[in-house]
Formats: C-alpha cells, structure tokens, sequence
C-alpha cells in the first residue's frame, strides 16, 4: 500500500500510542470481507469500537475502506489529519480511543481507560 506522508506520520502516532498504552495495533492490515475480498488500512486496532476492533484508513482511501468498514463490522477511526499533533499526545489519543470505546474482554480493559472515566 502506497502512503503518502501525512499517512505515515499518522502510522507512526498510532505504533507510538500502541506502545504506550499497551494496546493492540496491526499495521498495516488487510481488512477482510464477508466474501474473501482484503482491502488495505493503514492499521487496525484491536478490542476498540466494536468486537471486530476499528480500522484507520489512508487518507484517500481509493477503496472506500470506510465506508466498506462499517459494513464488514469494523468501526472506524474519524479520519481528520488535523486532529493529529506533530508529536505523539497520550491524552490526544487517550481521547480518541475512550469515543471508540472499549469492545473487548472486561477483563483486558485498560485501567487508564477506567481512571479516565473516574474524572469524566
């Protein structure tokens, strides 16, 4: 998959985000379809937004992997580059992981997530 920069600054955050946060993050990923078909996302990210996880798609998305997203069971992240800082920000992402919302196991729930909500 061809990425243009502003894809691969966008990659890097989430990588940096993931390591961070301890959560987990395939990238890039291949989004699979009800009938075999794969369609690349810059990353996936798994137990957000629902039970299949969430995709973040290119910029362009020639694809129209977000829209194909919703369909196949993925939720995706809001794909706004002006959202994104020049530097990783915990709390940036924080935020944008707690809109996804947790969908996986109660047990494998991040505790920065539970403390973000104790201060909502």
């Amino acid at each position: 998959m061809a990425t243009n920069e502003v894809d691969t600054h966008i990659t890097t955050l989430w990588r940096e985000a993931a390591r961070d946060l301890n959560i987990g993050l395939v990238s890039p990923f291949a989004a699979v379809g009800p009938r075999g078909e794969a369609i690349s996302a810059l990353a996936w990210l798994r137990d957000f937004g629902t039970p299949r996880g969430s995709l973040i798609c290119t910029s362009d998305d020639p694809d129209n992997l977000g829209r194909l997203a919703l369909e196949w069971g993925y939720e995706i992240v809001d794909y706004n580059p002006f959202i994104y800082p020049a530097r990783y920000d915990r709390r940036l992402f924080i935020a944008m992981l707690a809109r996804l919302g947790w969908a996986g196991p109660s047990e494998d729930r991040p505790a920065w997530l539970d403390a973000l909500s104790m201060h909502s």
